[in-house]
């Protein structure tokens, strides 16, 4: 059954409106049709069973039959702070942390980035990062999408941090603390993840967030790209947290 996410606006008297791409996918390209069968999600964690009642030229109606919660979502709330790669490999990583079970990312402009996003381009490009990660929840049986931000600079990164939350930054000099040390002495809910670009943080970018409460960790005695880097630690998180 395909799965698509509505927004909630669009589900009301046991019925579901679909427009847009998500009708072109469903007429033009499944080529579903009358009475046909649709799981929708309402990007809140509810889930519907519907069938296909009514088709318009430019949009559908779908009959819900039947609502149930999933528990596919991990307890606990990673955040990726993914600082600027280049687009194949950010694309990547921004649909296998999906895969994975990230909660939020945030991409990051620090001091070594060898991309630079223009303003006028940042939206366009975030939009397209949001068509990924909506696919990517939809292929791992997500039931909710991933919010993905504008990029920040990494001196912002205080500005979404709670002091409840654990901070985690990968670090090639870090060669004592491992990420499974850090992880097995915590037990937060909520998690962030900072990922160096591929020239790696500077020394001024890891000694202020040492003050702000951010562990550094050793990922082992190989350093690793940035991609891999990220899906490391987040794969290693989901482990060692039962998640």
């Amino acid at each position: 059954m395909k799965k698509f996410f509505v927004s909630p606006d669009k589900i009301a008297d046991n019925k579901v409106i679909i427009e847009g791409s998500d009708y072109n996918h469903i007429i033009n390209v499944f080529r579903l049709k009358m009475n046909d069968k649709l799981l929708i999600n309402d990007r809140h964690g509810n889930e519907f069973t519907c069938i296909i009642t009514s088709v318009e030229k430019l949009s559908l109606v779908a009959t819900i039959e039947d609502k149930f919660i999933l528990s596919t979502e991990p307890k606990t709330k990673v955040t990726l702070f993914q600082s600027l790669i280049k687009p194949e490999k950010m694309e990547f990583v921004l649909q296998k942390s999906v895969e994975l079970g990230v909660y939020q990312i945030i991409p990051l402009i620090t001091e070594r980035c060898v991309i630079k996003l223009d303003s006028s381009k940042m939206e366009n490009k975030v939009n397209r990062w949001k068509k990924i990660i909506e696919a990517a929840a939809k292929q791992s049986g997500r039931n909710l999408i991933p919010e993905i931000k504008l990029p920040v600079k990494f001196n912002k990164i205080i500005d979404y941090v709670n002091e409840t939350d654990l901070n985690i930054i990968p670090y090639e000099k870090e060669t004592q603390v491992s990420l499974k040390t850090i992880l097995r002495k915590n037990i937060e809910t909520n998690i962030n993840v900072v990922i160096g670009p591929e020239g790696g943080f500077t020394e001024e970018e890891i000694n202020q967030v040492k003050i702000n409460n951010f562990n550094c960790a050793t990922l082992g005695k190989r350093i690793l790209r940035s991609e891999t880097a990220a899906l490391t630690v987040i794969s290693n998180i989901m482990y060692e947290l039962n998640e």
